[in-house]
């Protein structure tokens, strides 16, 4: 566990200009030899899909990010080269890539996410199917000490030489079946060891209203209050309310599938 954190480095999303603009960021703290100096890194959306790989690709920096540049050498022939690996996967055609998701069947309500894993993980090894996250080996081998049945599963974990806290935020938008709103929208911190929302929304439960009588009614969820361990995401509560508050190791049940990277 960690103590306070002193000094973090965050970055805003806004797509494919995220993703560049954050790029420049990490190369320029890397030539200066200033990145070790961050203990946490938190990201949202086109930021993420830069930072995702930053933490867990295996590539030398000088890859990833692109080598060091002195602006007087940057000509039109410079700039036509593929400066970092990280900048090359937005040149990406999603379209095609799309397509190509489509032609294999992929659901339709997955075909954002499988397209992220496609488009950004993909080149780097990072987008096994149902492979879960870790914070570190470390927790590996306990987690698949406690599971057996996870024994040959497919865990990332984030790089050793990276910040040691790291956040991709985003929002649990409404249940399913339901509209959702400004009301029901709740931040989501996501982290290769924990997933969750610390907070509840308001102090009380979430009503949300159905997207047609014909398929369900008024709903009231309990939201946030805490975090579970990212392979156990999305699965059931636990079967004993009294370990509800956590602290120690729980039962929960199995989530359906994975929460995985390109969620």
């Amino acid at each position: 566990r960690m103590g306070p954190i002193k000094r973090g480095l965050c970055s805003s999303g806004g797509g494919g200009r995220a993703l560049s603009y954050f790029v420049g960021v990490l190369r320029g703290l890397t030539t200066l030899g200033l990145m070790p100096e961050f203990e946490e890194l938190v990201t949202i959306s086109g930021s993420s899909w830069a930072s995702s790989i930053y933490m867990f690709a295996k590539n030398p920096d000088e890859e990833l990010l692109g080598a060091r540049t002195a602006p007087e050498k940057l000509t039109l022939d410079f700039l036509d080269q593929k400066a970092s690996l990280i900048g090359w996967t937005q040149t990406r055609s999603t379209d095609m890539l799309a397509i190509e998701l489509l032609a294999l069947k992929c659901p339709p309500e997955k075909l954002w996410q499988s397209l992220i894993g496609k488009t950004f993980l993909e080149p780097f090894g990072l987008n096994a199917p149902n492979a879960m996250l870790a914070a570190s080996p470390k927790s590996v081998a306990r987690i698949k000490a406690n599971n057996p049945e996870l024994e040959k599963a497919t865990f990332y974990t984030p790089r050793p030489d990276r910040p040691p806290s790291y956040v991709m935020l985003g929002a649990l938008l409404t249940p399913d079946r339901q509209k959702a709103s400004a009301e029901t929208a709740v931040a989501l911190q996501m982290s290769p060891g924990q997933i969750g929302s610390p907070y509840y929304p308001s102090g009380k439960k979430l009503s949300s209203d159905p997207l047609s009588p014909l398929v369900g009614s008024k709903t009231m969820s309990l939201v946030g209050g805490g975090f579970v361990e990212s392979f156990a995401f999305g699965g059931a509560a636990p079967t004993n309310p009294k370990v509800q508050s956590g602290g120690d190791d729980v039962w929960v049940g199995a989530p359906p599938v994975p929460f995985t990277l390109a969620d």
